[in-house]
């Protein structure tokens, strides 16, 4: 099934990634495509800035799944951010309200009654998880490289323009920075860096190896004027650390909460001069380069076993590329690399702004003067930032990919499962990484086991239920508030990864995204109740408790609303499981006749999406309420458009109309304030042909939603 897909993966880097077929109904005449020689060959496949980094975001991401960094690519002191994807404080609990029995009965009458405030007090007290929130993804550590050559004093010195020596975007700090220039290839995952500090040329590679996983940099100075240091911290929870005399640095760290040990291993090498240290760090005197390899590791090996020897991991990593030389090592993560990124090839015409550096070049976008080769630009980086989050992945990309600097980060970095971890893996059919997205249905199966265990407790249902947030130690039951009472989480990542397998046909993705699939149905069917008399659809299955994810209504008396039975987007996913499961049932041999028969059954007595009287809108809710904030960002009742498709012009043409109609109201009052809301908003217009929508809000994204 052909998907017009836009991706916001990480929500600091705001990026986005845009389906071919989707950036020619915007860009181009209908059935023409831009000729090859009309682009430059960097305009839509390399990053390049003219200054150094001045916040972790002005930094280039490289990743390879399992490990990540960030590059600052400042001068004189070089700042390399690491992530290792499963440096993540929390433990393995039983996380359920053991009061949710007793009260599941009295929840559904209040809201069966019209009583959703009663019912979300007590959705509160009896459904939220004692331990209310997930634990964070944190950064590993960095990597800090100074140079100290010719007296200098790398921490200080403020970054100031020079307009003498040099006219251009060139920035110097007091001790004299000229000729600088960074750029990140997104064909080969190699991020340079280059400039003249104290009269002395460097310049830098560093890429994070997709063949023999490690963070690998080497910088480059004239020669004899190589003078470094180097070290690795981390913020907090660091146990130890070992520098030894021959250039290896070890920092072994326990995550705060749960104690988890992981480690940090560096090895240094120089080319000329000399290597001692000390304490705290490895010295280089002397040297024309230098090169470092850092090796990451945690004792995670799943949900059930933590059993790793994170050092031991180390070492044999770094021992495994030790007979390899930097260009050798380079050409076989490039290679691997390259495969990857030269599957999908996107042309777009270019303009004379695209030979500009990327930061003008998204100037001019903001002006309201954005290019198709940017705009394949931001495709191609959308599709780098997804496979750099996944290629040698055991857990799924978070809110932030694999990139977090902080210790305690927004959300936590976390699994969000409203849309935006089912978000980050949009664009993998349509792009050719359907290879990387193992860790997503890994990481589903792992949460099978808690997921049936939770689904008992909370309901009393069989097969396996998550709710709205969720880490890599199987939390899967209601956090934060009663907002987080959303238990359609497994309907929706199992109908994806079904959906998934229509695009590289692989009959063992089938049989096991058919087991995960299996038990989401058999929640929903066992969730399900009827409505009474007196309700507003008495006689049908209805989901209760239901919330239209983060959303709110308005009550007559104006106060506000959030729960409700048989909400638009709950009926709208299942309806798309049910479709994705009989399809794959079909395509691996049939079976589950009694589970098939039972999904007929209660498909035939679910509600219709409603068609509001007052509004002409599709409703988000069983009854007409008045939305709190008509711009909210989630519009969780277009579902069915996209990535659904169970509202269709021919087939459900009232249904589309009123879809439109929604589209335009939340528009209309200041919807798609955020990036990944936005790019939700592209893809509507892409399923519904307006390809002037569509390229409006493309511009919009980069015009509010880019950094």
């Amino acid at each position: 099934m052909l998907r017009a897909s836009v991706w916001s993966l990480l929500l600091a880097l705001s990026s986005a990634g845009l389906s071919s077929g989707a950036l020619h109904a915007a860009l181009a005449p209908h059935g023409t495509a831009a000729p090859a020689s009309q682009a430059s060959p960097d305009a839509a496949t390399q990053l390049r800035f003219e200054r150094p980094s001045q916040a972790w975001t002005d930094a280039l991401p490289l990743g390879n799944g399992r490990l990540a960094a960030m590059v600052y690519g400042t001068i004189p002191r070089e700042r390399i951010q690491l992530n290792e994807e499963t440096v993540w404080d929390g433990e393995v609990l039983d996380r359920a309200n053991p009061k949710a029995p007793a009260a599941l009965g009295r929840i559904r009458e209040l809201l069966f009654a019209n009583k959703a405030a009663e019912a979300s007090l007590l959705i509160d007290a009896a459904l939220v998880s004692p331990r209310r929130h997930v634990d964070p993804y944190q950064s590993a550590g960095e990597l800090i490289i100074d140079y100290v050559g010719r007296g200098s004093a790398p921490a200080t010195g403020p970054w100031i323009f020079n307009a003498t020596r040099d006219p251009s975007n060139t920035y110097q700090n007091a001790y004299g920075l000229f000729d600088y220039s960074r750029e990140l290839d997104l064909l080969t995952g190699i991020a340079s860096v280059k400039g003249t500090f104290h009269d002395v040329p460097r310049k830098s590679e560093t890429f994070v190896s997709w063949t023999h996983d490690l963070v690998c940099t080497r910088l480059e100075t004239a020669q004899g004027e190589g003078d470094f240091d180097i070290h690795l911290q981390r913020e907090a929870d660091v146990l130890s650390r070992t520098i030894t005399a021959d250039g290896e640095i070890i920092l072994r760290c326990a995550l705060g909460r749960s104690a988890q040990p992981f480690v940090l291993m560096a090895e240094v090498r120089q080319t000329g001069g000399s290597l001692h240290s000390d304490a705290t760090r490895v010295r280089v005197r002397g040297a024309s380069s230098i090169e470092v390899r850092v090796a990451i590791a945690s004792n995670y090996v799943s949900v059930k076993d933590r059993s790793a020897d994170p050092e031991r991991l180390c070492r044999e990593t770094l021992a495994r590329a030790r007979s390899m030389g930097w260009q050798e090592l380079k050409a076989a993560h490039g290679r691997a690399h390259r495969e990857v990124a030269e599957r999908v090839k996107l042309t777009l015409p270019t303009t004379p702004t695209d030979a500009l550096p990327t930061a003008a070049r998204l100037t001019a976008a903001q002006k309201g003067q954005a290019t198709p080769a940017f705009a394949a630009l931001y495709f191609n980086y959308g599709r780098y930032l997804l496979a750099a989050s996944n290629h040698r992945a055991r857990v799924p990309a978070n809110l932030q990919g694999k990139w977090c600097a902080d210790l305690a980060p927004a959300w936590n970095s976390n699994y969000t499962t409203n849309i935006n971890l089912q978000m980050n893996y949009w664009p993998a059919g349509p792009c050719q990484l359907s290879d990387h997205t193992e860790a997503l249905l890994r990481w589903s199966e792992s949460l099978l086991e808690p997921g049936r265990r939770a689904a008992r407790k909370l309901y009393g249902c069989g097969g396996w239920v998550l709710h709205h947030n969720s880490d890599i130690h199987g939390a899967v039951e209601v956090f934060d508030c009663a907002a987080g009472m959303w238990p359609m989480g497994s309907a929706w990542i199992s109908a994806q990864l079904l959906d998934l397998g229509r695009f590289a046909p692989n009959e063992q993705w089938d049989r096991r995204s058919r087991v995960v699939a299996r038990g989401a149905i058999e929640f929903v069917l066992d969730f399900l109740v009827e409505a009474p008399a007196g309700s507003e659809c008495p006689g049908k299955l209805v989901t209760s408790p239901s919330v239209s994810p983060e959303n709110a209504y308005l009550y007559p008396d104006g106060s506000y609303g959030t729960f409700t039975y048989g909400a638009t987007m709950d009926l709208q996913i299942i309806a798309e499981l049910f479709a994705n499961y009989r399809e794959v049932a079909a395509r691996t041999g049939g079976g589950d006749e009694d589970l098939l028969q039972r999904m007929a059954d209660a498909e035939a007595r679910l509600p219709r999406p409603r068609v509001s009287p007052r509004t002409g809108m599709l409703q988000e809710w069983v009854r007409d309420y008045q939305e709190a904030e008509p711009g909210h960002r989630h519009i969780s009742h277009l579902f069915g458009i996209y990535p659904g498709t169970s509202i269709d012009p021919a087939l459900t043409p009232a249904l589309y109309a009123a879809a439109r109609k929604t589209l335009e109201g939340r528009l209309a009052a200041g919807g798609g304030g955020t990036g990944w809301s936005r790019a939700w908003i592209i893809n509507f217009f892409a399923r519904f042909h307006e390809g002037a929508e569509l390229e409006k809000h493309l511009n919009l994204l980069f015009a509010k939603s880019t950094l």
